[in-house]
């Protein structure tokens, strides 16, 4: 039987990259080289010469995984990308973007361009839900990924703070007396994080006794907001079923709150909205949003110094980074 690398991994319980560490001879734990070696007695393991002999090379490249062609036209993504690209373009690496959606061969592929020498490193830029890909992440070294921790102690996460700014922002309605505030999200992000951002709001509840509606939660992900939907959701603040509104998209949420002004409830007085500001969006001073204000292309250069670090250092196994934001009033929040 023709083993694999792979194989000698799941055999001896360890990463594909302690394996690889053990046969460049590099610095690994007594008690993994030791299963390494037993197995590799076991099963007559010879690495291919070649591959081997490539094994001490960089490529000086760095793949990007996206999961869809859309997220380049996206401006918080752009803003990481980046910030992601002008780090690592300061370094000597280029940047290869591997699109998931278009690999046939499912979530392992883009594990190939890393285990083929291709590229030095894989940064995610997106939330890790599924489970196969998340054991993935965790044989592989290499890896930066955003998102959920996925293990206590191993790996590289990059994290926005989702749940911590979104009770920031239940908290600061909540403060002034809002308890019945509609959530509306604008794209279909994941279960992850719609149950992180539900989580926020329940635990806010909590903390000043509301009962929490998890019907509040609205997403737009396939549904436009026309005239029709917009009507529908004036109605609802205008029987008194909703004082505010957490709009995840500023867009979205200028969109909302300049039609409710034509109709007759203006921002501040009987309707309160906070969103967030992504990428290079902002708005005036006056007149404007409270909002979230996330640090993207920043949230870039970190992911990008954790993936050099990753590579610069191969004993760190652990590194784990929440970037910071901001929460700006612009005096959108009237307290009831």
């Amino acid at each position: 039987m023709k083993y694999s690398i792979y194989d000698i991994a799941q055999k001896a319980g360890v990463s594909k990259s302690t394996v690889s560490r053990v046969l460049n001879s590099g610095s690994v734990s007594e008690k993994s080289r030791r299963a390494v070696l037993r197995v590799l007695e076991e099963t007559g393991y010879h690495p291919n010469q070649s591959a081997r002999t490539l094994r001490g090379a960089q490529s000086y490249v760095i793949g990007i995984i996206i999961n869809s062609s859309d997220i380049l036209l996206d401006a918080s993504s752009t803003s990481r990308l980046a910030g992601i690209m002008h780090l690592l373009y300061e370094h000597g690496y280029s940047v290869l973007f591997i699109n998931e959606q278009q690999k046939p061969s499912g979530e392992a592929a883009p594990f190939q361009f890393l285990e083929q020498h291709m590229v030095d490193g894989l940064i995610y830029m997106q939330n890790i839900e599924n489970e196969s890909l998340r054991q993935a992440i965790l044989n592989h070294r290499e890896v930066v990924y955003t998102g959920e921790r996925i293990a206590p102690d191993k790996g590289f996460r990059i994290y926005m703070g989702n749940y911590d700014y979104s009770y920031l922002v239940y908290d600061y309605f909540m403060q002034r007396g809002h308890q019945r505030i509609l959530t509306v999200l604008s794209h279909s992000y994941g279960h992850i994080f719609q149950n992180r951002r539900l989580d926020a709001y329940r635990d806010a509840c909590a903390q000043y006794g509301i009962s929490a509606d998890p019907n509040s939660f609205f997403c737009l992900h396939d549904i436009q907001l026309d005239n029709a939907l917009l009507q529908k959701m004036l109605h609802q603040y205008q029987q008194g079923h909703y004082t505010a509104l957490f709009a995840d998209q500023l867009t979205h949420a200028t969109l909302i709150r300049d039609y409710f002004a034509q109709n007759g409830l203006p921002t501040g007085h009987d309707f309160s909205i906070i969103s967030i500001e992504r990428g290079t969006e902002q708005t005036s001073e006056e007149g404007g949003i409270t909002s979230i204000v996330l640090p993207d292309y920043e949230y870039g250069l970190q992911a990008a110094q954790m993936m050099l670090r990753a590579l610069e250092d191969p004993a760190l196994e652990y590194m784990d980074v929440t970037c910071k934001f901001e929460l700006c009033d612009r005096h959108s929040v009237v307290s009831l």
